[in-house]
């Protein structure tokens, strides 16, 4: 299913004459090195995921298998993609952030 996602946006964005990037990430080292309660609880207290998101992600976490990769994609406008490539750079540099974080104890 995200395969079709991802195919399907990038031929919408081809047919309206935009550019797609595509970031793909293996984090799946990340989740099987580190305990699940505490990565919630991390998630929790240092970025302020609770409430509903926090619950979801608890229940997620708990005997679930993981995919080997996660993907940013952004479709830009080909003449105008500075914003969007910074965008893309911004949520990469969030998610290195982010694995380090998880994974200091």
């Amino acid at each position: 299913m995200a395969l079709l996602h991802v195919m399907n946006t990038v031929y919408a964005a081809t047919d309206a004459k935009k550019i797609t990037a595509l970031v793909g990430l293996d984090i799946s080292a990340a989740f099987d090195t580190i305990d699940h309660d505490v990565l919630a609880s991390r998630l929790e207290s240092q970025f302020g995921v609770v409430g509903a998101a926090s619950s979801w992600l608890r229940s997620y976490l708990r005997g679930h298998q993981f995919a080997d990769d996660t993907q940013l994609l952004v479709s830009m406008d080909s003449t105008n993609a500075t914003p969007a490539v910074d965008r893309l750079a911004h949520c990469s540099a969030a998610v290195r952030l982010w694995s380090r974080l998880l994974t200091q104890r």
